[in-house]
């Protein structure tokens, strides 16, 4: 059954997941915190856990033994979260997982909803051998039935220069602090990390949080107006653009473009619109929408007159298969050109 929830409301059973199976304590990172002028939305990882194996395992004396020696053995774990995986979203999901969490001795790439289609379960195996990334399949319905798909290559060697770029969230640098604390003193205070419900409690909580996804004829907008609500939800930390502006935009979409077979595919930080492949991306910016179009830059400039147009690098090109520009919106008017140009998408 397909449930209705936020990407956020994964933590608590990723927590229970990685004490039950890593003996690790977790700790979320939230990414609006970041310094805005260095943040990437692709630098940090969900969650960030922590085995303390020289604590939990090893008898007084080989702690002692060990301190004396500068030798502490600890696992940190690095999470990428996502409600769902399938042939949508694999490439983006997963490059995002290297990308924020090959730093730690294991990374994860987690999600609830995962398919089971055997072509895309033989991809996500071979990324996860290729790459060294794990995958972690939850299940909200019986949080002891959650489980690892693929482990992740364990790395012996912290990425220390990731590690360091990620202190400019102000939540990592507290669990490096936290972290330091603990090893210091020998002992862990586990309230300080993120709670760790027992199964019942994880059970009524799904039960609040889940709801199935009515099973009625929607249109393509009506179907994706819930996972937008997440998706901004996510990202949005004040922009000049409101979150009813923004909801206006979509909602002249649904007007402009209805009747069109469309595909909305809703993911953390950005909206795909497909009929038979993607041709455009909606993209939640700290400070504007942002409409990543497959047409030639030159083009485009030719028919956007009111809104700015932003040049992509040719990596970002390549990573996406396409001749693409994007589509500055920072303000709620003059969009009948930029309806003309998805139209122009649509049909081509």
């Amino acid at each position: 059954m397909k449930y209705d929830y936020l990407e956020k409301e994964l933590h608590p059973f990723l927590s229970y997941f990685a004490y039950h199976k890593f003996k690790a304590y977790t700790k979320t990172i939230h990414h609006h915190k970041s310094d805005k002028n260095v943040f990437s939305e692709w630098t940090h990882p969900d969650m960030v856990g922590c085995y303390f194996q020289f604590l939990e395992e090893w008898g007084n004396e080989v702690v002692d033994f060990s301190s004396a020696l500068s030798i502490i053995s600890v696992k940190l774990y690095s999470f990428e979260l996502k409600r769902d995986l399938n042939f949508s979203n694999i490439r983006e999901s997963f490059f995002q997982a290297v990308s924020n969490s090959s730093w730690a001795n294991e990374g994860y790439l987690v999600a609830s909803d995962i398919s089971s289609n055997v072509d895309f379960l033989n991809e996500l195996k071979r990324l996860s051998s290729s790459f060294g990334i794990g995958v972690i399949k939850i299940n909200i319905e019986d949080p002891d039935s959650s489980e690892l798909l693929f482990p992740a290559k364990f790395k012996e060697y912290l990425d220390w220069d990731t590690i360091n770029k990620l202190t400019i969230n102000p939540d990592f640098k507290d669990l490096l602090k936290r972290l330091k604390n603990d090893i210091t003193s020998k002992e862990i205070r586990r309230e300080m990390y993120d709670r760790i419900l027992e199964k019942d409690e994880l059970i009524k909580y799904n039960k609040k949080i889940a709801q199935p996804l009515p099973q009625i004829k929607r249109t393509a907008f009506q179907e994706t107006s819930t996972l937008f609500e997440n998706t901004l939800e996510n990202i949005y930390t004040g922009w000049r653009l409101t979150k009813a502006e923004i909801k206006e935009i979509f909602r002249k979409f649904e007007e402009h473009l209805s009747g069109e077979n469309l595909i909305f595919n809703p993911q953390k930080y950005y909206i795909a619109l497909r009929k038979t492949k993607n041709f455009a991306l909606f993209k939640l910016r700290s400070k504007y929408l942002e409409i990543l179009v497959k047409a030639n830059e030159n083009f485009v400039r030719g028919r956007i007159k009111n809104h700015e147009i932003k040049s992509l690098s040719e990596g970002i090109k390549k990573f996406h298969g396409w001749d693409c520009c994007s589509i500055i919106i920072k303000e709620n008017s003059n969009l009948e050109e930029v309806f003309l140009k998805v139209t122009q998408g649509v049909v081509g």
